[in-house]
């Protein structure tokens, strides 16, 4: 199981995929945006999403979703050392442009 964030992130890729196909490409952005959203709106009140949380950070790696979930961990002292745990593990599929975002949201810190 040391490997299982990238099972995660296969699923996600595949059904984001299926519903894709099925209900189109923006039916399929939409459903990311909203489970990005959710996410958000749990961290800024304090609870504790971190295995949803974990699993979409792994899974998902655009920019536009990552980078304001990251900031809002970090403001939170409680979360930072998971929120470093999870980037070093996550980082390494991030678009280049999303890795130097979260790496400057991290030096900001």
């Amino acid at each position: 199981w040391k490997y299982t964030w990238l099972n995660e992130g296969f699923t996600t890729y595949v059904t984001t995929r299926i519903v894709e196909k099925l209900y189109g490409e923006e039916v399929a952005e939409m459903n990311l945006q909203v489970e990005q959203e959710e996410a958000l709106a749990s961290v800024k009140a304090g609870y504790n999403v971190r295995e949803p949380l974990g699993k979409f950070l792994n899974s998902v790696g655009r920019k536009l979703f990552v980078v304001p979930l990251y900031t809002a961990l970090l403001k939170n002292p409680n979360e930072k050392d998971w929120a470093r745990t999870v980037y070093a593990k996550a980082r390494s599929h991030y678009h280049p442009i999303t890795q130097a975002a979260v790496d400057k949201a991290f030096k900001k810190q």
